[in-house]
């Protein structure tokens, strides 16, 4: 098992990688968010055992040893440390990585034997990197194994190759599943959509790890979670319902009556008088003259026959003569002396 407590990198101008918590059992794979790219191979390198931490320890099976958590540790495609050169071929590659395999020379692995072995035979003579990231990244995971003492490793930055996130965890999960059951750890710049695993976090100190769930799980969490909400909110539905119910029963009992409609007055509006809606609303009413009403009665609204005008109507246009008056003037008296009355002559004198 590796256990770093509060393991931190500090640089020549400042902090690499704050204090960190990571703990893995082997057959185990972990991700390790980190951020920027110089902080997640510092963070590699003391996982690893290849760098010593500023603070904190980094143990293997209880033991704070460096050397023993290098000696089962191995570090895989890390960027500027163990990353293969560009202008290598495939057979270079690993004919370069076998012979750093610290056994007897009887006991050495042939070029062509591995590359027939694990299926890279027919890219032998492909150049790094024209390859595919994801076979890059298989060649390079499979020459880590070839370290016995191995039980332990390290992905510096795996999904900087824009992979399909579920092709390098795949790559990953395999090698855990491996005969050795190795554990191992990915640094990454961010924890993939479709991760169901622990994942620790840079700079912080949990010893625990946090587990994330995929988007199905989050989901199905969030509606178990509106479910509970959404029954008091049925209830107060139902309650809702039912004094609807007993107010439309209470309405029914007054169906003969006239309803009223009060249309709300606007903001500053003085509020209108309530309307009486009718589905006949009849004639209109005609007011009559105030000589008319008789003191004890009450006015009657009654329409006059049709053709005919209202009585008070037609006395007054009898009584009153019609007067010549401009638009906006007031009818003048008749004064002899200011205006004469015109004469008028009969229609015999005209004839004649």
């Amino acid at each position: 098992m590796l256990f770093a407590d509060s393991v931190s990198v500090d640089g020549r101008h400042g902090v690499i990688c704050p204090p960190t918590t990571v703990r893995v059992e082997r057959g185990e794979v972990v991700l390790v968010v980190a951020e920027p790219a110089l902080s997640r191979t510092a963070l590699s390198l003391v996982l690893s055992g290849r760098m010593k931490p500023s603070s904190g320890t980094a143990s293997w099976e209880g033991k704070d040893s460096l050397k023993l958590l290098r000696k089962h540790s191995a570090l895989v495609d890390s960027p500027e440390i163990n990353a293969p050169e560009p202008h290598l071929k495939v057979r270079d590659l690993v004919a370069e990585d076998l012979s750093l395999v610290p056994v007897p020379i009887w006991r050495k692995r042939g070029i062509d034997s591995w590359l027939n072995q694990h299926g890279f035979s027919e890219v032998a003579g492909e150049w790094v990197d024209a390859l595919d990231p994801l076979t890059r990244l298989d060649i390079m995971a499979r020459l880590s194994e070839e370290y016995h003492q191995v039980r332990l490793s390290v992905f510096d930055s795996p999904d900087r190759h824009r992979l399909e996130d579920s092709s390098w965890l795949d790559l990953l999960e395999s090698m855990a599943q491996s005969r050795r059951k190795p554990a191992v750890v990915a640094v990454v710049s961010r924890v993939p959509d479709d991760w169901h695993g622990p994942v620790f976090f840079m700079g912080e100190q949990d010893v625990e790890p946090q587990m994330h769930l995929p988007h199905d799980s989050a989901h199905a969490q969030d509606d178990a979670d509106a479910g509970e909400h959404a029954v008091p909110e049925q209830a107060g539905q139902n309650q809702d319902a039912e004094q609807t119910v007993a107010i439309d029963a209470l309405l029914g009992e007054h169906e003969d009556t006239e309803h009223i409609e009060v249309d709300a007055p606007a903001d500053g509006d003085e509020p209108d008088a309530p309307k009486h809606k009718s589905e006949d609303p009849g004639p209109e009413p005609v007011e009559q003259a105030a000589g008319d009403i008789e003191p004890d009665h009450e006015p009657q609204h009654l329409a006059p026959p049709a053709g005919e005008a209202p009585p008070a109507l037609a006395e007054a246009t009898e009584t009153e003569p019609a007067r010549d008056t401009e638009p906006g003037e007031h009818a003048q008296p008749h004064d002899p002396a200011i205006n004469p009355k015109p004469e008028t002559t009969s229609r015999a004198e005209d004839t004649k």
